[in-house]
């Protein structure tokens, strides 16, 4: 893309507990078990197993979308658990084992429909359950749904014969290649930045690495690209629908990195840098990034790397029109800020950027006809990119941003798709005719 809105991929999020992600959402602070490779998956998504993870996943965005009362204000189910991390993957889990799915109903045109159900009862019970584990300051049992809530959260997928060439995991079958791509992609960043943060923490002389920036800019752009180069493990994709990988520095690269370091920092930071070492007992730097699916094939419809042409002739609006994006980041103030409020105010405004960004990212993977997607659209439609840009005032904060147990702060933002359908239709529908007129 040309133009905003952006389309790089940069350290997330999730996602609601759209840390689709956010194209792919990032999930920050998040603990599993150990990482083991995501065993091979030989046979082919059917469309029955399609449509039972399409349907799996879009009633846990539903839920992550859904309003309770908690210390007295309305916030989100997806904002609730922003403020406390490790609660997101193991409320995913945890709605996925107190669904239920319906029996396939093989529909007039071939296709197999799955319904998903989740009592409001259970939800509220796997929520309460969830933050008395992960967040118990935040008065579970006090927590109730919003009123007019249903009485039971229902969504409907539809899948056909899908590509039979592309196995999926379980949780993951209903994804085309570009919302796996992402998910990785993004699932990657968030553990280099992840491995950054403690690479930055890592005491120097009298300060710590991370304050190399103030005096040593060239160092420090260096460190980035080292950062930023290094690989990841292979991903593992869990049921859960959640996507984590690691990325790794052994001692013997860090003592190369902090050699290459030194010859382009001044004194006294050359000789912190030659004498720093990793912490006694530690051979090597790890860390484990995390990332959601982005948005992508809606109930219904072909995924977008599967989908045919078509003509834009008598469009009719997405799916998605009608729905709100969300996503969440984390933001950590600069080191040697000690003022309180300017650590805040570094921290949330460096959350609200990540946020916005990974917002943008998810309206970039949404599809349109013909097998695009908006970020394919605006590659060849600058202007239109330019256009949607302007939409980004209408970014809005859910609920308020929110500390986190390490000091960082947590920030949720809302983006309705119908703004930008209002920018996109209009636009589509002169492409469709500027295409139809005869040289």
């Amino acid at each position: 893309m040309n133009a905003s809105p952006p389309r790089t991929i940069r350290p997330r999020p999730g996602p609601p507990g759209r840390l689709y992600g956010p194209a792919a959402v990032v999930l920050s602070g998040l603990v599993l078990t150990a990482a083991a490779a995501t065993p091979p998956v030989r046979a082919a998504a059917s469309p029955v197993d399609r449509a039972s993870d399409q349907a799996t996943a879009e009633l846990v965005e539903q839920v992550l979308a859904a309003r309770v009362a908690a210390g007295g204000a309305l916030r989100t189910i997806g904002s609730l658990v922003a403020a406390t991390p490790q609660a997101e993957i193991a409320l995913r889990q945890a709605l996925r084992e107190a669904m239920e799915t319906s029996p396939p109903r093989r529909l007039p045109d071939g296709r197999f429909e799955v319904d998903a159900r989740l009592a409001a009862a259970r939800l509220v019970e796997a929520l309460r359950k969830v933050l008395s584990e992960h967040a118990a300051d935040a008065a579970p049992e006090s927590i109730a749904l919003a009123a007019g809530s249903p009485a039971t959260f229902a969504v409907s997928a539809v899948a056909g014969p899908g590509d039979a060439s592309r196995p999926r995991p379980r949780g993951w079958r209903h994804c085309h290649d570009r919302q796996i791509d992402l998910a990785v992609r993004a699932a990657t960043v968030d553990a280099r930045g992840r491995l950054a943060r403690q690479i930055a923490a890592l005491q120097a002389g009298p300060l710590l690495l991370g304050s190399l920036a103030a005096d040593a800019p060239q160092a420090a752009r260096t460190l980035a690209g080292r950062i930023d180069a290094l690989p990841a493990d292979p991903p593992v994709f869990e049921p859960a629908g959640v996507c984590r990988t690691r990325v790794r520095l052994s001692g013997e690269g860090l003592a190369d990195l902090l050699a290459t370091l030194a010859g382009q920092a001044p004194e006294p930071w050359a000789g912190r840098l030659r004498n720093l070492r990793l912490p006694e007992g530690r051979s090597e730097l790890v860390a484990e990034g995390f990332a959601v699916a982005p948005p992508g094939a809606l109930p219904g419809e072909v995924a977008v790397d599967e989908a045919p042409d078509s003509s834009a002739a008598g469009r009719e609006a997405p799916e998605w029109v009608g729905r709100t994006l969300t996503a969440r980041a984390v933001g950590r103030a600069p080191p040697g800020v000690d003022d309180p409020a300017e650590a805040r105010e570094l921290a949330v405004r460096a959350a609200r950027i990540e946020a916005r960004r990974r917002l943008w990212l998810q309206v970039d993977s949404l599809p349109l006809d013909g097998g695009r997607t908006i970020g394919s659209f605006l590659e060849d439609h600058p202007e239109a990119a330019a256009a949607l840009a302007v939409l980004d005032r209408r970014i809005e904060p859910i609920g308020d941003p929110s500390r986190l147990s390490d000091g960082d702060w947590a920030v949720a933002l809302g983006l309705r798709l119908d703004e930008i359908w209002k920018v996109l239709e209009p636009l589509l529908k002169w492409e469709n005719s500027a295409g139809d007129v005869k040289p």
